[in-house]
């Protein structure tokens, strides 16, 4: 570990149109968010291809799950940045965001959100992005995720994590 903090970003293809489009995402954020990282002493795993943590397959949307669970054992601060979301003020440190909580996340609220509303999608948690202090609690909240794969069909780890948060509210 150089740094006490690390921002992860993962995708693959799938050999499909879809995964491909992530991919060419992952390729167009790398500049911004390297050059953020590099401005405020962030590690930046910038992994390109599969993951496998012992699920079947590519492990997809749940290599985040592993991915910011094996980061925690040797980072303070894990940053989960999907490649289709952005770093927007360089000025900001991520690290504040951690100072007061275990994990943080964004809340997608039907009440705010017309779409949401149109495709009736229930308020839940979005783990597009993660902001997670390395404690005991988000430790045993990671591996308790982890294990839950595959989680329910429609929402996979989103909805594992959503179900989780009901069993463990201090994460």
């Amino acid at each position: 570990m150089i740094n006490n903090a690390v921002l992860i970003q993962q995708t693959y293809s799938n050999n499909n149109t879809f995964g491909q489009t992530f991919v060419d995402m992952q390729r167009l954020t790398y500049p911004r968010i390297s050059a953020y990282c590099a401005g405020h002493n962030i590690d930046y795993w910038n992994i390109q291809g599969g993951m496998d943590f012992g699920m079947p397959g590519e492990s997809g949307a749940w290599a985040k799950v592993g991915l910011v669970n094996q980061a925690l054992k040797d980072y303070e601060y894990v940053f989960w940045v999907d490649v289709d979301a952005a770093v927007m003020d360089f000025a900001t440190d991520l690290r504040d965001a951690c100072k007061d909580i275990n994990i943080g996340a964004c809340v997608h609220d039907p009440a705010k959100s017309k779409w949401l509303q149109q495709n009736k999608v229930d308020r839940h948690i979005n783990v597009g992005v993660l902001y997670v202090r390395s404690t005991e609690t988000s430790r045993l909240f990671f591996e308790k995720w982890l294990a839950s794969y595959p989680g329910v069909e429609r929402w996979a780890e989103q909805g594992a994590f959503n179900n989780l948060v009901q069993e463990i509210p201090e994460a």
